[in-house]
């Protein structure tokens, strides 16, 4: 063990190990790019939703936009799950999806805090509700792949 120590140091074996625990760690993770859900986009969707709840509790209409269009081009249109739920569940339910958005849109400038709240909230219910249905369906998260 001397030996060991003398020759490659503490710092070197400790390097080494730090990078065999950080190798297993990455390799063992229950959770990696493969697992992939639904819910957890709906979860992202629903952050950034919270976001602009927030942001227009504080009058800060701006940035409750801005979070807004996050929720819906940055997560549930550039993640595809306005894609997966177009060819599970429909144009027409999807389109009623896209219209709670474009309400929350517009109730952000003109209505009470109260009532945005209500409405994202109900938004939010529907996106997980409609995320377990896509998941439940084994939708790939490459719904509709052009590669």
């Amino acid at each position: 063990m001397a030996f060991i120590f003398s020759k490659y140091g503490f710092s070197g074996i400790a390097r080494s190990c730090s990078f065999l625990i950080f190798g297993f760690l990455v390799f063992t993770s229950p959770l990696s790019a493969n697992d992939f859900t639904w819910l957890n986009v709906a979860g992202d969707v629903a952050k950034a939703l919270d976001e602009a709840v927030a942001a227009k509790k504080t009058d800060d209409i701006k940035t409750a936009k801005r979070a807004l269009t996050k929720a819906y081009f940055g997560i549930f249109e550039s993640r595809k799950m306005e894609a997966a739920m177009r060819k599970t569940m429909g144009q027409t339910h999807t389109f009623e999806v896209e219209r709670m958005f474009s309400g929350l849109r517009r109730m952000i400038g003109n209505e009470t805090i109260e009532k945005v709240s209500e409405t994202a909230t109900k938004l939010i219910e529907q996106l997980y509700k409609d995320a377990k249905v896509l998941d439940a369906e084994g939708v790939s998260e490459e719904v509709y792949d052009v590669r």
